[in-house]
């Protein structure tokens, strides 16, 4: 009688797969996207151009951004109205950061890389590596917490709130950092996630020797969702409490590098850019492509 019972419980567990489906494609490196309430996607391309893509599939030019400089790692990164609010931002070829996002508190949260110049991170001087909070008007600026070489992801807890920030290592390396504020979180001290001082904040999950040069993120439920470029892979982190408590690949070596993630929570689904014509990777027909994932009960 209990090996019978045993067997119904399992048998009245769901399975699940994620089905992905192509929604757009022969974009310029797409870096972010914001989701409308009638689910049109704008779109920033890192030459200089926003997009939109509608909920039917079509892709539309908005706007041209001539002054945009889209040199090296540099272009139109994070999603935000045409207007200077924050100036004085170290730039670069490499390292420059540049994810935005409006945060729970209603304040504008923006991610800054150290530009190439490492020492830049540990300077109170400097907004270069840090975790910026602004209003959306540039008023009341805050270093939030800095330490940081070149953090690309970045979104907010659903039920605390709390953010939590992608972030590229030296070599290997890479971080998923709870956000504290006044937080140190060691770069260029800290050169490999962990150290002995308890002055600097060790992230929640470290790649160790694998190299996942994350990007994009963002949260359905518990799970924080993040993009790897060199990695070529989506990756699921469940988090509880501040703490990893189960991952899961979604993508790996399918779709080539992948940058950008976006939620949409009502729908339970991922919109997910590919990043092959960035100069690093090995576009393909088509490329780049925004993907829409979804889960899919199998059985």
């Amino acid at each position: 009688m209990q090996k019978n019972q045993q067997k119904l419980k399992s048998q009245e567990v769901p399975v699940y797969a994620w089905e992905i489906t192509e929604v757009a494609g022969n974009l310029e490196v797409p870096w972010d996207m914001a989701l409308l309430p009638n689910k049109d996607i704008f779109i920033t391309e890192r030459p200089g151009r926003l997009k939109l893509l509608t909920k039917d599939g079509q892709v539309k030019i908005v706007a041209t951004l001539p002054q945009v400089a889209s040199v090296g790692e540099s272009g139109l990164t994070g999603l935000s109205n045409e207007l200077v609010i924050v100036d004085q931002l170290p730039g670069g070829n490499i390292h420059n950061g540049g994810r935005l996002r409006f945060g729970p508190d209603n304040k504008l949260w923006v991610l800054t890389g150290d530009g190439g110049q490492a020492d830049l991170a540990q300077s109170m001087n400097s907004l270069g590596g840090k975790v910026l909070r602004i209003d959306d008007d540039g008023s009341s600026p805050e270093i939030y917490s800095l330490g940081h070489r070149n953090p690309q992801g970045l979104d907010f807890h659903p039920l605390t709130g709390q953010p939590l920030v992608t972030e590229h290592g030296q070599t290997a390396y890479d971080e998923i950092n709870l956000i504290k504020q006044g937080g140190n979180y060691g770069w260029p001290i800290v050169k490999k996630c962990y150290s002995d001082d308890p002055e600097f904040t060790p992230p929640i999950l470290c790649s160790e020797e694998q190299t996942w040069a994350p990007s994009g993120a963002a949260f359905l439920g518990n799970s924080l969702f993040f993009a790897g470029l060199r990695g070529q892979m989506l990756e699921r982190v469940e988090i509880i409490d501040g703490q990893v408590a189960s991952r899961e690949t979604i993508i790996k070596d399918t779709y080539g590098r992948l940058r950008g993630v976006l939620a949409d929570p009502k729908e339970g689904a991922l919109y997910v850019s590919t990043s092959n014509r960035d100069g690093r990777g090995n576009p393909k027909q088509g490329d780049d492509k925004i993907l829409k994932i979804q889960s899919k009960l199998i059985d």
